[in-house]
């Protein structure tokens, strides 16, 4: 996988705000989080994917947002991660396409106990089968595919993803998060 940009530390000062949009049903903190997501991207130039912003090659980024699986969409009355796509392509002017399905239900990353987070999420991953536009099997080489999740634990969801949408053609792919896990030294 490309590059990750995230906002901050989990835990740390976003941690309230995570849990919130995540688990308390605050879908309407997308849009905050997702303004000051899209602040930290400007910031960062566009570096952060390994492309030039100015290349005349490569088109605007589209969001694709990590699916949830559906019992947890059920469960939470909306997919924070798709809720973020959209807000963070309003505030960045990008479009957004739900490009991937979950496959399966996976035991949640961030769980203590969690022994081998790429093997939980190996094949839980494929291109959706319904996508608003021709051609939804193959993705257009030149496009850069930003993926959006909440909380980045392993980068083990990111990566199989990432795999997924490089089989259908995709070259360039980075990832966009509110949080990234401290890692244990």
């Amino acid at each position: 996988m490309g590059r990750l940009l995230a906002l901050g530390d989990y835990p740390g000062d976003l941690r309230p705000w995570v849990l919130a949009f995540k688990h308390a049903g605050r879908v309407d903190l997308a849009r905050p989080l997702a303004g000051l997501l899209a602040q930290r991207c400007v910031s960062a130039g566009w570096d952060f994917m390994g492309v030039e912003e100015r290349s005349s090659e490569l088109q605007r980024p589209v969001l694709v947002p990590v699916p949830l699986a559906p019992s947890r969409k059920f469960e939470r009355g909306y997919d924070q991660a798709d809720a973020l796509a959209r807000a963070l392509g309003i505030e960045l002017g990008f479009g957004v396409a739900r490009r991937l399905a979950r496959t399966r239900v996976t035991a949640p990353q961030g769980e203590p106990g969690s022994r081998s987070r790429i093997a939980n999420v190996s094949g839980a991953f494929a291109m959706a089968r319904r996508v608003p536009f021709r051609n939804a099997k193959r993705l257009d080489p030149k496009q850069p595919i930003l993926l959006i999740d909440d909380v980045v634990s392993s980068g083990a969801t990111l990566a199989e993803c990432a795999r997924v949408l490089r089989a259908a053609g995709a070259k360039c792919v980075g990832a966009l998060a509110l949080a990234r896990a401290e890692r244990a030294s």
